[in-house]
């Protein structure tokens, strides 16, 4: 049987090597919750890594990391990003566009009332005379007043006759138009060009001049209802 001594003596034997044991257990434990209490920042941006990796010596760790850089983040490209855009906003035709208001009068010069007592033969016969008078260096201006003295006295027609005084055709001479030509009783553009002489805007041998521009042949109208 074992004495009292034995017994304590073989407890002090013991006791070092649970003491080793015990501090052992406490320093990896510590070890392990040192490793799990590593900061976020520290650790690489996208890669998950165990806390038991970050407590391997240096060497081993960079050995499981090097796998090379990190993919490229994706994004957009200009192209498809811009897509959306240019298919959101409808481009305006063309014919919706307001179009530009222009001068442009056409052939007639004269005024509105002269002009709504000519016949389909009345406006050709005022054309003829709107591009007769541009070949001849006139003025619009002058083109407008013959324009309405035509008008006025015979509506533009080439056969236009007076009963009472047998003034004919569109400027209503009385008399023959000879001298601006041989068909001046069916031609529209002889007459006119007899007219043009006549009222002084040009000159052709046989017309004697009556006024100084068609203009004032106009004026004079206006007071007599003739010229």
């Amino acid at each position: 049987m074992e004495t009292i001594e034995q017994k304590q003596s073989q407890h002090r034997r013991l006791l070092p090597a649970a003491t080793l044991a015990l501090v052992g257990t406490i320093a990896l434990l510590a070890g392990e919750q040192t490793s799990e209490t590593i900061a976020e920042s520290e650790r690489p941006v996208g890669i998950t890594v165990s806390a038991a990796t970050w407590a391997r010596p240096e060497h081993e760790v960079s050995r499981n990391f090097n796998r090379g850089p990190l993919p490229p983040t994706r994004f957009p490209s200009p192209v498809s990003a811009n897509k959306h855009i240019a298919t959101a906003v409808p481009a305006i035709k063309a014919s919706r566009l307001p179009k530009p208001q222009t001068a442009n009068r056409g052939f007639w010069y004269g005024n509105a009332a002269a002009k709504r007592r000519l016949n389909a033969e009345g406006l050709q016969n005022a054309q003829s005379l709107y591009n007769l008078g541009l070949a001849r260096g006139l003025s619009k201006a002058a083109i407008g007043c013959m324009q309405n003295i035509g008008s006025f006295e015979s509506s533009f027609r080439v056969t236009a006759k007076n009963k009472s005084s047998g003034a004919y055709g569109i400027p209503q001479v009385l008399g023959s138009m000879k001298a601006a030509g041989t068909d001046w009783k069916t031609n529209a553009t002889t007459q006119e060009l007899y007219m043009m002489a006549y009222v002084g805007e040009v000159k052709l041998p046989g017309i004697n001049a009556h006024y100084s521009s068609a203009c004032s042949a106009w004026g004079s109208w206006l007071i007599h209802r003739s010229y």
